[in-house]
């Protein structure tokens, strides 16, 4: 198989998902012919629901690593949506719930702005207020206990009541539904940053992915497919109360199914649903009478087993022991990779003279101020940056020198100067976007994309800036310039440290964009002498198209053949501006690295 046969996809690819998803629904159908006319028909229906549920929570948890306690608010919405419609107005359910989704989405766009700013447990935390909200205001607008409306002679749109299996149909309806779109979303340009988002929110905004708006969408994605359920799940109720839609309950059931199942993947929160639910409510319905509480207690055994037992949840395990059982005896296949499907970039000289000193600048810093609490970083520190010029910043350990990267790519506010990026004032942009206007940045420690292959890191940053056949070039282009193409399709979670920096490297060309500016943070740090020669060759010919580079090292011996000037930091402020030999025989300089005694 050629490189030009293989396709840039995100992790969820299509064939085995269109797989996972036929045997849902053969599972689905099955379980509602073989409940038939019975009492199960019920309990199927709801496993159902609460599959689509979970499954709708798990875009936003599972996919975008934003975990919160709140999708009550957007399942309730959606079931008073199309309760009080078909009560107030005889409107049917299947038409009155798409109110409760456009409701639902306006509200997850007004929580995302007002929380996704927050990360971790405080989101997760801050959501769980908004369902407490949102029953509260129930209450007080008199709507402590609303009912379906009895419709004998309604059709599909009333989800019958004359046929028990019809709404047992719409739930699975809605679960491959749900499934189908949470595929659909991965597999899009904006899975891809999603997929970002959820490996290293910093890596993936430095790249350029706007994340606030990508969980943002997520959000909202997620929160309209809730609502949807919660409209059917209100003529399965037949009765809808806020204590039961907007309940703690209700937010923490799709948390556990999908943890039970095997959070962020596509079956985990369906198989989660189809296991706890029939067994909690067939344990219910014998033992229920002398244990009233026998579901949560189902539910958190259910719980503790696995997350003892098999931390990652029940699918990942049998995913697993299915590719060992498939695999044994065999050595697992690698990719053959006989050319690329782009040509390398072509041969430029790396002696190419440093700029002049009347060249523009295409990066400047005057007067940065930054303290953390009464301590000074940086104190009114000066940089120019030429078009061509590779500048190093150097400095002994607490010189300021990560402090003053992430004030420039926007991580940090400065207290006090201005940043200018090809004239442009970014002093206080967002890291995002000042990735788009030129600038693409390594960290000290290594943060890839784990879980999207080589490539997929390289394209993700090479598509927020060029539409997908134009980043799918630059992804190509950028790995063959630091020698990656044939370890274009592995996972980046396997490669070397050499390739781990040399991956970062690419990512943040693409990023960057011809002509924009790098910032490398320790980038020569625990390589072997080979693989600093690669890197040091790619950045020699990206200063030779017209790129400039600015580095942070520790030591000037490492970039001392390497910079065309040395920028000297100690205790936040710029000791010393010049050649490398200028440098060298600089008394300041000297006094910060070596002490008093070695100055003459």
């Amino acid at each position: 198989m050629t490189m030009s046969d293989q396709r840039i996809e995100s992790a969820m690819r299509m064939r085995p998902a269109v797989l996972q998803l036929s045997a849902v629904a053969a599972v689905g159908i099955a379980a509602i012919v073989a409940a038939g006319d019975t009492p199960m028909q019920p309990v199927v229906g709801l496993a159902l629901l609460y599959a689509a549920y979970a499954s709708a929570w798990n875009i936003v948890a599972g996919f975008a690593g934003q975990f919160t306690f709140g999708h009550a608010a957007f399942f309730g919405l959606g079931s008073y949506g199309a309760t009080l419609l078909t009560e107030n107005l005889g409107v049917p359910p299947l038409y009155g719930l798409w109110v409760g989704v456009v409701l639902a989405g306006i509200a997850a766009a007004g929580i995302g702005g007002i929380t996704l700013q927050l990360r971790g447990l405080y989101f997760g935390l801050v959501t769980a207020v908004f369902p407490i909200v949102f029953a509260v205001v129930a209450t007080y607008m008199g709507l402590q206990e609303e009912q379906v409306p009895f419709n004998p002679n309604g059709n599909f749109a009333f989800f019958s009541p004359r046929s028990p299996w019809v709404l047992s149909a719409f739930a699975l309806g809605a679960t491959l539904l749900v499934g189908a779109a949470a595929v659909a979303l991965m597999r899009s340009r904006y899975g891809l940053f999603i997929g970002a988002l959820r490996a290293d929110q910093d890596a993936a905004e430095a790249s350029g992915v706007r994340t606030t708006e990508v969980k943002i969408g997520a959000l909202v994605v997620s929160a309209g497919l809730a609502a949807a359920i919660g409209g059917i799940y209100a003529s399965v109720a037949l009765v809808v109360t806020p204590g039961d839609v907007f309940g703690v309950q209700m937010s923490v059931k799709p948390v556990l199914f999908s943890v039970f199942g095997g959070i962020g993947t596509l079956l985990g929160p369906i198989v989660g649903a189809l296991v706890l639910v029939p067994l909690s409510e067939i344990l219910t319905a014998n033992f229920g009478g002398t244990l009233p509480s026998l579901s949560g207690l189902v539910y958190g055994a259910a719980l503790l087993v696995v997350i003892t037992l098999f931390p990652a949840g029940l699918v990942p395990v049998m995913r697993d022991s299915v590719f060992r059982r498939l695999s044994r005896g065999e050595a697992a296949p690698s990719p053959v990779v006989e050319a690329a499907p782009f040509e390398p970039l072509a041969p430029v000289s790396t002696d190419a003279s440093p700029p002049d000193e009347t060249a523009p600048a295409v990066l400047e810093i005057k007067g940065v101020h930054k303290s953390f609490g009464g301590t000074r970083v940086l104190s009114n520190v000066h940089l120019r940056l030429r078009r061509g010029e590779i500048l190093g910043v150097i400095g002994p350990n607490g010189a300021g020198k990560t402090t003053l990267f992430n004030v420039i790519n926007g991580f940090l506010r400065p207290d006090a100067g201005t940043i200018e990026l090809s004239g442009r004032n970014v002093t206080r942009v967002r890291p995002s976007t000042i990735a788009r206007a030129g600038l693409g940045r390594t960290f000290q420690t290594a943060r890839l994309f784990s879980g999207m292959s080589v490539v997929e890191n390289v394209y993700a940053a090479a598509l927020t800036r060029a539409a997908s056949r134009e980043a799918t070039r630059v992804a190509w282009s950028m790995l063959a310039e630091v020698g990656l193409s044939a370890r274009a399709t592995v996972h980046a979670d396997v490669l070397s440290t050499g390739e781990i920096r040399r991956l970062e490297l690419a990512r943040a060309m693409a990023s960057a964009g011809e002509g924009g500016v790098l910032m490398l943070d320790e980038f020569l740090g625990g390589l072997t002498s080979a693989d600093s020669a690669v890197l040091l060759a790619s950045l020699r010919r990206w200063r030779a198209r017209g790129g400039s580079v600015l580095a942070i090292e520790h030591t000037m011996r490492a970039m001392a053949d390497f910079v065309d000037r040395f920028v000297v930091l100690n205790f936040g402020e710029v000791i010393a501006d010049g050649r490398p030999d200028e440098i060298w025989q600089d008394r300041a300089v000297v006094k910060a690295y070596l002490g008093e005694k070695w100055v003459a």
